[in-house]
């Protein structure tokens, strides 16, 4: 509502979303998909938020996100698991907590986590 109490014009012209994480972009992607016009900003020069990768010399290193545990996926809407799954690969990872061993299911992506975010801003200026 306005602050004189009217509504707003229910067309928008666009959207601005600010940030362009996993959470913008798939919210840009979100709103693409649904034919409204968006436009992701990003401080960053690149998209993934604390998903990024680092290079050293040759290699690449995962940084925030190592990995999604499989409590994490099975939170994820349908439509989401079905956008992302062609991206996860499932892996079983070894932790130690209590100085026990532990092994879970967990996944990532490949080549690199921050694929994820890539693939859902690829057609969002």
């Amino acid at each position: 509502m306005k602050k004189d109490g009217q509504r707003r014009d229910p067309q928008l012209t666009s959207v601005a979303i600010i940030g362009a994480g996993i959470a913008g972009t798939i919210c840009a992607w979100h709103l693409h998909n649904h034919k409204i016009p968006v436009t992701l900003f990003d401080k960053s020069r690149a998209v993934s938020g604390r998903i990024t990768t680092k290079r050293l010399d040759t290699t690449g290193i995962d940084m925030g996100v190592p990995y999604i545990t499989q409590d994490e996926y099975n939170r994820l809407s349908p439509f989401l698991i079905h956008e992302i799954e062609p991206f996860l690969h499932p892996l079983n990872c070894n932790t130690i907590k209590n100085d026990k061993l532990f092994t879970q299911l967990v996944y990532v992506s490949v080549p690199k986590m921050s694929q994820l975010a890539k693939a859902f801003s690829s057609n969002i200026p």
